[in-house]
């Protein structure tokens, strides 16, 4: 008898736990838009991430050299049809972080400094429009970054390392951001202003004219290639006094995001400090260019879009003047003013990948 009663009782719990699981397997399976996608509809939603990340995959399957600016445009648009959409919070959010990833690829390929402002923004909509998305760390992580790598503006990563420790104060990632915003405030309490100008009234031009938009810089102990960004053409003339290069640029103005600009440069190399002054209309910008030994130099003009590019030799560098020509050459013809050369970012490991 109570044999019977413990095999109907072991019966009973199989029956419950297998009505359990089709009931519950469902609801488990809609976390995941992946899994969920095998048991309902296709949401439009999904359908169009689908085609954008098509298109993403098409682009990235082509050499760097056979992108257009337009197999550009068509995933952007894809991925904000999604954003336009929003009937998905998850593919939204990501969605955002895939355009302002392209974004930035873009203008690493193009040498265009207002698209990093638009990655910046795009990464911005994910924080404020998805602020539980598990993406968030990676928006923040870009914003950090692109203040660090690409603008090269020490106030602005100083503050995008902040609000990254603020938002993932227990992460690994918090532990790393915090290294690098340790070196950033010790350069903020010893350095003066970069970019100086008369009055914010004396840059209100009643006719356009060219605006300095930024300045980058790469390089090393014994070479510097500083890369000044413009909205349109401009004359520019150079003048050396010792170890300082001048840059000046006719009837140009600064734009506004670089009033009060401090510049990152790298620590130990030949480049020490740029600083921007003046840019009041007729009277032109001039950028100057601080290093620790200046041997010889080289400025060039680069189109669509339009840049200068200095090339700066220390004292012993090695090399002929051949080589240099060669360079110059190669440069100028593949619109590429960044030396080939591996960053060193800090490392994409965000909340989402620790959790798992």
């Amino acid at each position: 008898m109570q044999r019977a009663g413990r095999n109907k009782l072991i019966v009973s719990v199989t029956v419950f736990a297998v009505v359990f699981c089709l009931t519950v397997r469902p609801v488990l399976n809609a976390a995941d838009p992946s899994l969920s996608s095998a048991t309902s509809p296709v949401s439009l939603a999904e359908k169009l991430f689908r085609y954008a990340g098509e298109l993403g995959r098409s682009l990235h399957d082509r050499p760097l050299e056979e992108r257009s600016p337009g197999d550009y445009r068509r995933a952007l648009d894809a991925y904000g049809q999604v954003v336009r959409l929003n009937t998905d919070n998850y593919f939204s959010a990501e969605s955002l972080v895939r355009k302002a990833e392209l974004l930035r690829e873009m203008a690493d390929a193009n040498g265009e400094s207002a698209l990093y402002q638009q990655s910046i923004a795009a990464y911005r909509s994910v924080v404020a429009e998805h602020p539980h998305s598990a993406f968030v760390g990676d928006a923040l992580i870009g914003i950090a970054q692109i203040y660090e790598e690409n603008l090269q503006d020490l106030d602005g990563s100083a503050a995008a390392y902040r609000e990254l420790i603020a938002h993932f104060p227990a992460s690994v990632l918090a532990r790393e951001a915090g290294a690098v915003l340790a070196r950033f405030e010790a350069q903020l309490k010893n350095r003066p202003v970069d970019v100086t100008i008369l009055s914010e009234t004396n840059h209100r031009q009643s006719t356009p004219v060219p605006t300095l938009t930024n300045v980058r810089s790469f390089g090393g102990p014994d070479y510097a290639r500083v890369v000044i960004d413009l909205s349109e053409p401009a004359h520019f003339s150079e003048h050396r006094e010792g170890n300082r290069l001048s840059i000046k640029l006719d009837s140009t103005a600064v734009s506004s995001s670089l009033y009060g600009r401090r510049f990152i440069v790298g620590e130990g190399g030949l480049l020490k400090r740029v600083a921007v002054s003046d840019g009041s209309g007729a009277a032109g910008t001039q950028i100057d260019l601080e290093v620790s030994s200046l041997n010889n130099y080289s400025a060039f003009r680069l189109a669509e879009p339009e840049r200068i590019v200095v090339d700066i030799h220390a004292n012993g560098a090695a090399g002929s003047m051949v080589r240099r020509a060669q360079e110059r050459t190669f440069i100028a013809a593949a619109h590429a003013e960044a030396p080939a050369r591996p960053m060193a970012p800090l490392a994409r490991t965000t909340p989402r990948d620790e959790q798992r």
